[in-house]
């Protein structure tokens, strides 16, 4: 179960700190008259245009989206030899499918065929055909994308998952440790409280998990570029505090602990906070 809270709380952050980032440079792109994203063509850090035949992951990077420029190239000129003149900003995205039985990308051709009165399925149909003649032809053998399928508005892309795993191991040799690191959140400072265990209540497995999640999510949100504080507060001070102090020096001299130390000044604060209680109901 710590696992599994770990896993989902660290995904969100992430997925959360990468969008939030990847909106606010599209704004600011925008304003220059470009446009960043997972566009066939757009300008991009991933990579050039036509991928080299040993292509290489480059370090603080986000690797999946390098992976899917290099796809981008294989497509786009399959598209502008018949839209030679066709705006960046107009080219579908690529995305990931949720049943990679299915297909590895997927590109939704709706849009892109609603602005030129085009039968979108019939579009995606001839593209795809084309494309995969020109895969069985051996045309691109050096390339990534292994077979394309039309279905519907959709082009399904299966890509050669034997060149990606090399392309992925080959960077988690070069890179080691740091692999999988990206830059997305840099110049963001964030703190983590976290444990911040009661002082005047037993350790329990509860404040363990937090131990877990909180130094797991810190870790993930370093690896994302953010400065990340850690903060642990220890809740000593306040009424509470005091009267756990003012019983135990009443009765350590006089009674010795029957339970574990923890429980044991647990339970001094307990009968302390009762009377405390009873005395002001009798006031």
């Amino acid at each position: 179960a710590i696992t599994e809270e770990v896993f989902v709380l660290s995904v969100t952050t992430t997925r959360h700190i990468y969008y939030t980032h990847r909106a606010k440079r599209e704004r600011e792109r925008e304003k220059e008259g470009k446009k960043e994203g997972f566009v066939m063509g757009a300008a991009s850090n991933a990579g050039a245009e036509t991928p080299s035949n040993n292509p290489s992951l480059r370090a603080n990077e986000d690797a999946m989206r390098q992976i899917m420029h290099l796809v981008f190239s294989e497509i786009k000129p399959f598209v502008t030899q018949h839209e030679p003149d066709v705006p960046e900003e107009d080219l579908p995205e690529l995305s990931r499918t949720r049943d990679l039985s299915k297909a590895d990308f997927t590109v939704q051709w709706s849009r892109f065929c609603a602005k030129r009165k085009l039968n979108p399925a019939e579009y995606v149909k001839n593209l795809s055909e084309t494309i995969q003649k020109q895969i069985e032809d051996g045309a691109h053998q050096d390339g990534f994308i292994k077979s394309v399928q039309g279905v519907g508005p959709y082009m399904n892309i299966f890509v050669k998952r034997q060149k990606v795993f090399k392309l992925a191991i080959n960077a988690i040799i070069e890179q080691g440790t740091k692999y999988g690191c990206t830059n997305a959140g840099q110049g963001k400072k964030v703190i983590i409280e976290h444990t911040s265990s009661n002082p005047n209540a037993p350790l329990h497995i509860g404040n363990l998990r937090n131990v877990m999640i909180g130094a797991h999510l810190a870790r993930v949100m370093e690896a994302c570029g953010c400065e990340v504080t850690q903060a642990f507060y220890v809740n000593d001070l306040g009424a509470q505090i005091g009267l756990t102090a003012l019983a135990y020096s009443r009765i350590y001299t006089k009674i010795k602990p029957t339970m574990k130390i923890d429980q044991w000044i647990g339970a001094m604060y307990a009968v302390m906070n009762t009377c405390q209680e009873l005395h002001a109901n009798l006031l």
